[in-house]
C-alpha cells in the first residue's frame, strides 16, 4: 500500500517550471523539461522523474556544466537527417527540436533520422519514441552517458548506462513501447533507492575485487570514486548471458559516438586516469559558440563550460591538448602577436530613461520615455545624495553629465511581472550594457530575460541571472549581453520572478542602458 505523500501534478508541474524559470530557462523551454521529467513519474519510472530535478538539472546548470539557454544549432541538414550542436544547453529542450523536426521529414520522406552533440541529460528515453508514435510513426532512440557500466569480465567501469529504445502504434489504445537502459540498473535507481532507505538487489553493481554491492549509499559513494560498477543486461559472466547486454551497450555507445562525432567512453567522464580536471585559462584566440574559449596554442578536444564567466574546457586524457602550452603544462605562457589593425568606430547608443516624466516608487502607472521606452508594472528611480525611495546613491548621475539618472525598476510580482520595451531601434545591436543594482531586500538575486523582436516575431531570446550573494543590496553593478542582431529591432525586457511571490519582490533596477551598433 502507498504510504509516501501525495503532490497534485499541476503543483509539481508548476513548482519546477517556475524554479527552471528561476534559473534562467526560458519558459516554454522549461515547460518542456517540467514535462518530460513528469512524464517519467506518470509511468512509474521514478529513476527519472523529479527526483532527479535538482542534482542533474539544477546543480548542473548553477555549477557551468548545463546552460539553461539551449541554442541549437543546424550543422548539416539532408531532406532525411539532421546533424545538430546543442552547445551544452538542455538536453530535453535540445531533443524535442530534433524530434519535431525528424517528424516533419519522415511524414515527406517515409523515414528521417538525426544525432546531436555537445547535448546534455535528456531524461526518459522513451518520451522522444512517443513524440513519433503519437505521430503514427515508430520511434526509436539511444545514447551513451558519463563511463558507469563494467564490460563482461571487467569490474571498472567503461560506459554508460546507454538505453536503447522503441516506440511502436498498435490496434489497441496504448503503444508497445520498449524503454530501458542496456545495463541491469541505473544510476537515479540506486538513489531512488538510497532515499527510500532500501538496499540494491545483489547481482547488479561489481566492486573491483569482482564481489557484489547491495548498500545504496556506499555504491553510490565507490561509484563516484570509480571503485565499482554497474553490470549490462545479463549480470556477471557469461552463464547469465551478461556478454549479450554488453554487446547492446557497446553498440550505442559506437552509433552515438560515431554519429556525432562526440566523445564516447571515459572521454565522456571529463577526467584523466588518475582522476584530475583539465582547465586551461590561458589565451583569447578560439570561440566557442559566441563566446571567448581560454585555451593555449595546439589541438583541442573537451568539454566546455563557463565557470565563472570564464569558459573552461575540461580534457580526458593527453592526447585532446595536443601541442597546448601554458603553465598547467609546466611552460611559461606565450600568447601570439596580433597584427595590428586600425580600429573601426563603434557606435554607442543610449536609452533616454532620464526623459521618463516623472520618478514614481509605485509599480502602478505605465510610463513611456521621448523616444519611446514604456513601461509596464515597473517603477521610476533616481540617483540621489541620500536613499529615500524612489531616489538612491548609487544610481547617481549620467556618465560625463551633471544630470541625475533615472533607472527603471522591473518587479518580480508573479501576477504582475515587470516589463520594459524598447521603441523600434536601428542599427543593430552588438554587446548590450547597462547598470543594475538590487535596492531593496531581495532575497533571491535578479533574474530576467531580454527578448530581441523583428517584424513582430522574437527571434532571439538571452536570459541575465545573478545570485542573491552576487548582488549585494545598494550597490551599483555592471552587466552585458551579446546580442549580435542586425537591422531593425525592438528589445523587450521581462522580470522572470524567481520566487514566484504575488506581492512586490524580486525587483531588479536598470540603468544606463547603452549598445554598441551591429550591421
Amino acid at each position: 500500500m502507498e504510504t509516501r505523500p501525495y503532490v497534485q501534478w499541476e503543483l509539481i508541474n508548476n513548482f519546477m517550471i517556475d524554479v527552471f524559470k528561476s534559473y534562467g530557462v526560458p519558459e516554454e523551454d522549461a515547460k518542456i523539461c517540467a514535462d518530460v521529467l513528469l512524464e517519467s513519474d506518470r509511468r512509474g519510472i521514478e529513476s527519472h522523474g523529479c527526483n532527479r530535478f535538482k542534482p542533474i538539472y539544477l546543480d548542473r546548470i548553477k555549477n557551468g556544466t548545463l546552460l539553461p539557454v539551449t541554442e541549437c544549432e543546424i550543422v548539416k541538414e539532408t531532406p532525411c537527417t539532421v546533424v545538430m550542436d546543442a552547445h551544452n544547453g538542455m538536453g530535453m529542450v535540445a531533443s524535442h527540436k530534433m524530434m519535431e523536426m525528424l517528424i516533419e521529414k519522415a511524414k515527406v520522406y517515409g523515414m528521417a533520422g538525426g544525432t546531436i552533440f555537445n547535448s546534455t541529460h535528456y531524461g526518459i528515453a522513451g518520451y522522444w519514441t512517443t513524440m513519433a508514435e503519437k505521430a503514427g510513426m515508430i520511434g526509436i532512440t539511444g545514447t551513451n552517458a558519463r563511463p558507469s557500466v563494467a564490460p563482461t569480465f571487467g569490474v571498472e567501469p567503461m560506459m554508460g548506462t546507454n538505453p536503447l529504445t522503441f516506440t511502436m502504434p498498435t490496434d489497441e489504445e496504448f503503444p508497445f513501447n520498449f524503454d530501458c537502459a542496456t545495463s541491469t540498473i541505473q544510476n537515479g535507481k540506486i538513489e531512488y533507492y538510497e532515499r527510500s532507505g532500501k538496499p540494491t538487489p545483489a547481482g547488479l553493481v561489481v566492486t573491483k575485487d569482482g564481489d557484489t554491492m547491495t548498500d545504496s549509499g556506499e555504491i553510490l559513494k565507490e561509484m563516484r570514486k570509480g571503485n565499482c560498477a554497474l553490470l549490462s543486461i545479463g549480470g556477471m559472466g557469461e552463464e547469465t548471458g551478461g556478454f549479450k547486454g554488453y554487446g547492446f551497450t557497446t553498440i550505442v555507445e559506437i552509433l552515438s559516438a560515431a554519429l556525432s562525432g562526440g566523445p564516447h567512453t571515459k572521454a565522456l567522464s571529463g577526467k584523466d586516469a588518475d582522476g584530475n580536471k583539465f582547465v586551461v585559462f590561458s589565451s583569447k584566440y578560439a570561440t566557442y559558440g559566441t563566446s571567448t574559449v581560454s585555451q593555449g596554442a595546439g589541438t583541442l578536444k573537451g568539454i566546455a563550460s563557463i565557470n565563472n564567466g570564464k569558459i573552461q574546457l575540461i580534457f580526458a586524457q593527453n592526447s585532446d591538448y595536443a601541442g597546448l602550452t601554458g603553465t598547467r603544462f609546466g611552460e611559461e605562457v606565450v600568447e601570439p602577436e596580433e597584427p595590428e589593425t586600425p580600429e573601426t568606430p563603434v557606435a554607442t547608443n543610449r536609452a533616454d530613461f532620464e526623459t521618463f516624466p516623472e520618478r514614481y516608487g509605485q509599480y502602478t502607472k505605465e510610463f513611456t520615455s521621448a523616444a519611446g521606452w514604456h513601461t509596464v508594472n515597473c517603477a521610476i528611480q533616481e540617483g540621489y545624495t541620500t536613499d529615500i525611495n524612489p531616489q538612491f546613491i548609487c544610481i547617481g548621475k549620467v556618465p560625463g553629465t551633471d544630470t541625475w539618472a533615472k533607472a527603471v525598476c522591473i518587479n518580480g510580482k508573479t501576477t504582475a511581472s515587470g516589463v520594459l520595451e524598447s521603441p523600434e531601434l536601428a542599427g543593430g545591436c552588438g554587446t548590450l550594457s547597462f547598470n543594475y543594482g538590487n535596492l531593496f531586500s531581495e532575497a533571491n538575486g535578479v533574474s530576467f530575460k531580454v527578448e530581441v523582436i523583428q517584424n513582430g516575431s522574437v527571434v532571439k531570446e538571452l536570459t541575465f541571472t545573478k545570485a542573491n550573494a552576487d548582488v549585494p543590496k545598494l550597490t551599483k553593478l555592471e552587466g552585458s549581453l551579446e546580442v549580435n542582431v542586425s537591422g531593425t529591432f525592438k528589445l523587450k525586457f521581462t522580470n522572470l520572478c524567481p520566487t514566484n511571490s504575488t506581492s512586490n519582490k524580486d525587483r531588479v533596477s536598470l540603468w544606463n542602458m547603452t549598445w554598441t551598433s551591429f550591421e
